[in-house]
């Protein structure tokens, strides 16, 4: 069986949408097609790694790619998802996905809106959904990264 050897950890509304797509297109890149986002290390942790496993290529299929990973952009928020990475998966190649937070904060609302799982203006939206803005202010997030990870898994890159 083969585990991810990267994870997009997130963060939420910040393009890993189009990072799948176009990680679905490498063909020796496997990505999770039936679940886009496996969520295992923050809502299904408890199902354990056997149930994760299973989300991924096994024995000669395994052979056919040089990068297995996933992308579930609630990781990077999540404050136990950091130390259960490092726990299941060891070092794999992290990459943290930003999106300008104002922006990335509409783009959450927006989105919630048109869902139907929000009705109200923006500034309603902020003071009923705390975590909204909280989602946006990354330090603490990548900090929670740097602790049980160095920084050379975790390459930087800005667009």
């Amino acid at each position: 069986d083969m585990l991810p050897n990267f994870l997009c950890v997130g963060a939420q509304k910040a393009g890993t949408t189009w990072l799948h797509a176009e990680l679905e297109r490498v063909s020796d890149v496997f990505v999770p097609t039936r679940r886009k986002e496996v969520h295992f290390f923050d809502e299904y942790y408890d199902r354990g790694p056997d149930w994760y496993a299973d989300f991924f290529p096994r024995g000669s299929e395994a052979q056919a790619f040089a990068a297995v990973g996933e992308i579930t952009p609630m990781y990077l928020y999540h404050s136990e998802a950091p130390q259960r990475i490092k726990d299941t998966l060891g070092d794999p190649k992290l990459i943290i996905m930003l999106r300008e937070p104002v922006a990335r904060l509409m783009s959450q609302y927006r989105m919630d809106f048109s869902r139907g799982q929000f009705e109200g203006s923006p500034e309603a939206f902020i003071d009923t959904t705390p975590d909204a803005l909280a989602r946006g202010v990354y330090r603490a997030q990548i900090e929670r990264y740097l602790n049980p990870f160095l920084p050379e898994h975790i390459p930087f890159s800005v667009f």
